[in-house]
């Protein structure tokens, strides 16, 4: 398993949510991302944004929505995952976060 994220000016990008075949379907991934929701809420993040080219209904289960480029933060879009890592047809989507 692998995951990560970035904080820019105030927002979090979900970067990475990786499990491994074997533990797919018991609920890891959907943990993992709470988890780091968790972190970000407690940096006080207003957002949280991610790319992704396969995975939209899961994070949809997540409470994630599909929004356009344009609504994300500038300091976000300006992040190497937006600008040379995804490619330019990724899903962007997004879920608000309460601080903890």
């Amino acid at each position: 398993m692998t995951c990560r994220f970035e904080i820019h000016d105030g927002d979090a990008l979900l970067r990475s949510v990786v499990t491994l075949p074997p533990l797919r379907q018991r609920g890891m991934a959907s943990a993992i991302v709470a988890m780091l929701e968790a972190e970000a809420a407690l940096h006080r993040c207003r957002a949280i944004y991610l790319l992704t080219t396969s995975e939209t209904d899961f994070f949809a289960r997540c409470g994630y929505a599909a929004c356009e480029r344009k609504s994300v933060p500038e300091a976000v879009r300006a992040s190497r995952q937006f600008t040379l890592l995804c490619p330019a047809d990724a899903t962007v989507m997004a879920k608000p976060l309460s601080p903890l």
